[in-house]
């Protein structure tokens, strides 16, 4: 009976815990809702920032949309939207004005290869889909 009672409060515990740790905040829902439409368009580019515990997606849509967003154990925990312009191989990411995440705006397009690489002054992200439709997008 112990046993019992020990295992359905672990469980909840770690259900709170999950829940109330992993839950997006309510300004990154609202930008999630409104950017509803613009998730229809195709994508032009899937860029991934790769961490230990977290990632990092960018995502260029064909109609000049962009999602930034973060999973943490595959979880969505932030989520950020707005309009991106490629211009002299300068990708330059203009969020909505008030929710910005702290991430560069501005990123260079380099070519590694065959690999598209999207060098920032603080990070960058490397391509994993659509590299070979973004070719077609580059100024160049």
């Amino acid at each position: 009976m112990r046993v019992k009672v020990l295992k359905i409060t672990v469980g909840l515990m770690l259900a709170v815990l999950l829940g109330g740790c992993s839950a997006m905040s309510k300004q990154d829902r609202f930008s999630r809702n409104q950017d509803f439409f613009n998730r229809f368009s195709t994508h032009t580019l899937v860029a991934i920032r790769p961490s230990k515990m977290s990632d990092d997606f960018l995502i260029l849509r064909k109609n000049h949309t962009f999602v930034y967003r973060t999973k943490v154990i595959g979880v969505n925990v932030c989520y950020y939207t707005g309009q991106y312009n490629i211009e002299s191989g300068v990708l330059r990411l203009a969020f909505e004005p008030d929710h910005i995440p702290g991430i560069d705006t501005r990123y260079k397009i380099t070519l590694d290869g065959t690999d598209v690489v999207l060098q920032g002054a603080t990070n960058s992200f490397a391509v994993v889909e659509d590299a070979h439709a973004f070719y077609s997008v580059l100024p160049y």
